[in-house]
């Protein structure tokens, strides 16, 4: 795959890096619905969304690997659950960056057990009940960027050329026209090219956080 240059942008003279979660590519093949707590994916986006948690703050950072060898540049999460949430908030312009931390593929060697994307990181297959994702509840992004004192960061261009997650058959709205309200997610698999994003399940039992 070739390679593709990507933004680690660092705010605040600090140690800092943000990166639009449309940049970022799964390393596994599925999730679980739950977090290791028990937490259900879709609580998280609830809180997210109400104004309740702040992704940047009150969730730890997600890992960022960008030197696998057979994807050279390109950014693999380790922290899919995560991951999975902030697209779909993305997508509702809830968030447009996350915090994350830039890691090497040989501090790593722990978790590349768990490396098993079979589609070059585009999506993941949700393996257990994820709740109940409240879409309809998101506001405006300058209620996020109030809330959560994010920065005055543009939208992702990746996040406008890119298809997105349909859930239940649902078509893909934006944050200002959107239909997909309270529902559950549909478990299917799908086989995809394109950056299509379904219900996530990963183990991550290396990490000691509560929220993977």
């Amino acid at each position: 795959m070739p390679s593709k240059k990507h933004r680690y942008n660092k705010l605040n003279n600090d140690d800092d890096i943000y990166m639009y979660p449309s940049e970022l590519y799964f390393s596994q093949d599925s999730i679980l619905g739950t977090f290791k707590g028990g937490k259900l994916l879709g609580q998280t986006f609830n809180e997210i969304i109400e104004g309740n948690r702040n992704p940047n703050k009150h969730i730890p950072p997600i890992t960022v690997v960008k030197d696998h060898p057979d994807y050279e540049g390109l950014p693999f999460v380790f922290g899919c659950r995560r991951l999975y949430i902030y697209q779909e908030l993305e997508k509702l312009d809830v968030i447009r960056k996350v915090k994350v931390e830039i890691s090497s593929y040989d501090s790593q060697q722990h978790r590349i057990k768990n490396f098993t994307t079979k589609n070059d990181g585009v999506s993941v297959e949700v393996k257990s009940y994820a709740g109940q994702f409240n879409k309809n509840h998101a506001h405006g992004w300058n209620f996020y960027k109030n809330r959560y004192h994010f920065r005055d960061w543009e939208k992702s261009a990746d996040r406008h050329k890119q298809s997105r997650s349909q859930h239940n058959n649902q078509p893909d709205t934006d944050s200002q026209d959107f239909t997909t309200a309270n529902e559950e997610p549909e478990f299917t698999t799908r086989n995809t090219n394109n950056r299509h994003y379904k219900f996530p399940v990963d183990d991550e039992s290396c990490c000691p956080c509560t929220i993977m």
